[in-house]
């Protein structure tokens, strides 16, 4: 019996989970740091978790070789995991203030 040494690829998301972090994604990096202090705790924090989820797959599938998966696959992926970690970043001061407020 012949067994693949190869890992398990990370599952993608729900087409509409894949929307609703496309959404936050825009909407953090659209929003000022003043638009982000409005935001309310649990905005905030739905964020942070679909960025979250983006950032695991992501990281995940940057494991992949990129010979198998393929350059323009795997730049895609890279960008994706640059950009839901800087954007993570942007809300960590934000997600810090409403804790500090309880």
């Amino acid at each position: 019996m012949h067994t693949s040494k190869r890992t398990a690829r990370a599952l993608l998301p729900e087409p509409s989970r894949i929307e609703e972090t496309a959404d936050a994604m825009a909407a953090v990096g659209e929003a000022t740091d003043e638009e982000l202090a409005g935001w309310t705790p649990e905005e905030l924090r739905s964020a942070d978790l679909l960025l979250a989820d983006l950032e695991r797959t992501a990281t995940a599938w940057d494991a992949e070789p990129r010979a198998e998966i393929g350059d323009k696959l795997w730049r895609t992926n890279h960008r994706f995991l640059t950009d839901a970690r800087a954007l993570r970043t942007r809300l960590r001061p934000h997600l810090a203030n409403t804790v500090d407020e309880r």
